[in-house]
């Protein structure tokens, strides 16, 4: 019984030797050049070198995880022996602002998966790109030229507070907020002086045209206007 006990004891070991796990065994490569990405509507990319370290030779593939919707990755190559070269590309195509924490993903064909992290942060254009003058149209006014300014901005929000400087070409500072993720703009009714008053809404495109719809009250008479402005580098 004892030999038989001693027998199956050996045999258990000799196994476990055949059969290592696979997270024991030696790293044989290192990635080098992960850095966080910061995106702003552009595309950004990671260079990087898987090295070879050793005493192993294996296949590594790579990928990454994490991403936020909106955001397209691209990798020049996805996998090869140590020591070589990759770049991955990040595009951002709709991705809300913020920063999000990704993953390199490499996954070697005897020392299973490592990771590496790192952040991909979205921001967005200043106040989605309505920094700017414009030219505008109305038809409650002439033709006139108008410029936008930040009252309240911060990079990593959504909605903003802008101020416009000649509002419906009335030479008016007139107040709103600006959703960036919708492409609205709200004008909250607000006096202007004594016996005028200005609300509206609009919504505004990429490409830089805006149109707004308002009403101005002055003395107790309302009167509906709808103008619309383009950016001067159309």
């Amino acid at each position: 019984m004892r030999k038989a006990y001693l027998l199956f004891t050996l045999l258990s070991i000799t196994f476990a030797a055949c059969n290592p796990n696979r997270n024991e065994k030696p790293t044989t490569y290192v990635v080098n050049g992960v850095h966080d990405v910061t995106l702003m509507d552009n595309t950004q990319y990671l260079d990087l070198v898987l090295q070879y370290l050793g005493p192993i030779q294996e296949n590594v593939s790579l990928d990454v995880t994490g991403l936020p919707q909106g955001v397209v990755r691209s990798i020049s190559v996805n996998h090869g022996v140590p020591t070589f070269s990759t770049q991955i590309s990040f595009s951002d195509m709709s991705a809300l602002p913020g920063t999000y924490p990704v993953q390199l993903v490499c996954d070697g064909t005897e020392t299973g998966v490592k990771t590496y992290d790192f952040n991909v942060r979205i921001k967005n254009q200043p106040v989605c790109g309505l920094l700017t003058t414009f030219n505008g149209t109305s038809d409650c006014s002439v033709n006139y030229v108008d410029t936008i300014s930040a009252i309240v901005y911060n990079d990593e929000s959504d909605v903003n507070t802008i101020r416009f400087a000649n509002f419906g070409g009335r030479g008016f500072a007139v107040s709103a907020t600006a959703t960036c993720s919708a492409g609205t703009i709200v004008i909250p009714q607000q006096s202007i002086n004594s016996n005028t008053t200005i609300s509206g809404q609009g919504t505004f495109t990429s490409t830089g045209t805006i149109t707004i719809y308002y009403t101005i009250i002055v003395g107790g008479v309302g009167t509906a206007c709808q103008f619309t402005m383009n950016r001067f580098n159309l």
